[in-house]
Parts: C-alpha cells; structure tokens; sequence
C-alpha cells in the first residue's frame, strides 16, 4: 500500500451488532475518509434476546445489523450463519 491509497478497514464481532456497537463512531470516521469499511459477524445473533429466538431474531439483527452499517456508511455487511448456540458449544470444544 502506498502512502496515496486509503487503508482498508475490517472489523470483526462476534454478533451482528458487536461491530457497530464498538467501532461503529470509528467506521463512520473511516467512511467519512473514504475508506472502504466492511462489518464482519462470526454467528446470526439467533439467540440470546428475552423474548425472541430462532431464525425470526436472526433476521431482525441482520436487518438491524444493515441499517446501523448504511447510517455508518460501511460498504458491506457479512453474516455468517453459525447460530450463535453452536458456535459456542464449538468455541467450549476447543478451548477445554
């Protein structure tokens, strides 16, 4: 990368709002610069809420996800559809 080319920004959390949530005041910043900013969750946000679960809550946080990025300006939002259950059971496997 040269001095003239823009950084690339890449953040990385764990559910569809951590990236907003913690380098959302950031992402807005880089936007604003002109870096290209791209959100990345590792699972769907499927559980966790006290009154939704399921395919329904991670549908409502990939929506709420895509909103926060346009109002940050990210240029893309990734999911990946681990359910958020199974991907600590994994991470537990793992670490033990």
């Amino acid at each position: 990368m040269s001095y003239d080319e823009k950084p690339r920004i890449l953040a990385l959390g764990a559910h569809p709002d951590d990236c907003d949530i913690k380098a959302g005041g950031c992402a807005v910043l880089w936007s604003q610069s002109g870096c290209p900013v791209k959100f990345v969750s590792v699972t769907n946000g499927d559980a966790g809420h006290h009154e939704m679960s399921g395919s329904a809550l991670a549908e409502r946080r990939a929506e709420e996800a895509r909103a926060a990025g346009e109002v940050a300006g990210t240029r893309c939002s990734i999911f990946m559809m681990a359910s958020s259950c199974r991907a600590w059971r994994s991470v537990r496997r793992h670490c033990a």
